[in-house]
C-alpha cells in the first residue's frame, strides 16, 4: 500500500506524463503486488519525434512527418501514445490535416469501441459533449465524480444503462 501511494503521489505531481506499472500476472494480490516495472512515459520533443519517425525507413513515417510539419502538430505527437494512434492513422490512408481531425478520429474510434447495449454507446458521444462542455464552462480540467454523473444524466434520457456502466466504459476505452 505504501508503495502504491508513493506511486499515486509522484502521478499526481507530474500530471502531464502517463505512467505504465506493471507486474507478474500470478501476483495481482493486493496483499502483496511487487512491482515489477515503472515506466514513464515522457513527451518527446519535436526532434525526438522526427528521428523516430526516419528511423521507420516507410512511407507512412515519413507522410506522417510532412503532415506534422504542415500542421504544426508535434505538440500532440510529443505524446507517445498518440504518436502512435496518428502513425497508424497514416498507415490506414488518414494522415492528419488538423488537431480536429486527429482528436475527432481518436475520439470516434474510442466512442465506436463503446458497448451498444441499452443506448450506451448511441449517447456516448453526446454525454462527452457535455462533459466537455462542463468542463470548459467551469474552467475545470477535472470534474467530481458527483458532478460528473449529474451532467451525463441530462443526455441519457430515459435509456435504461446506468451511468455508472458508462462511465467505466469511458475509462475502458480512453
Amino acid at each position: 500500500l505504501d508503495i502504491w501511494e508513493r506511486i499515486d503521489d509522484f502521478a499526481g505531481k507530474h500530471r502531464r506524463h502517463c505512467y505504465l506499472l506493471a507486474c507478474e500476472p500470478q501476483r495481482y494480490s493486493f496483499a502483496a503486488l511487487p512491482v515489477s516495472d515503472f515506466l514513464v512515459l515522457k513527451s518527446l520533443s519535436p526532434a525526438q519525434v522526427s528521428a523516430y519517425l526516419k528511423s521507420l525507413r516507410e512511407q507512412a513515417a515519413r507522410t506522417l512527418l510532412s503532415a506534422l510539419d504542415k500542421s504544426r502538430l508535434f505538440d500532440l505527437a510529443s505524446l507517445p501514445w498518440l504518436l502512435m494512434q496518428m502513425l497508424e492513422q497514416t498507415r490506414s490512408g488518414l494522415a492528419p490535416r488538423s488537431r480536429n481531425s486527429v482528436l475527432k478520429r481518436l475520439v470516434d474510434e474510442r466512442l465506436g469501441k463503446i458497448l451498444p447495449a441499452k443506448g450506451m454507446q448511441a449517447r456516448a458521444a453526446d454525454t462527452l459533449y457535455a462533459l466537455a462542455w462542463e468542463c470548459q464552462n467551469t474552467r475545470q480540467k477535472i470534474l467530481p465524480i458527483e458532478h460528473a454523473l449529474s451532467v451525463m444524466q441530462t443526455p441519457r434520457g430515459n435509456r435504461e444503462y446506468d451511468l455508472e456502466d458508462l462511465l467505466l466504459e469511458f475509462i475502458d476505452k480512453h
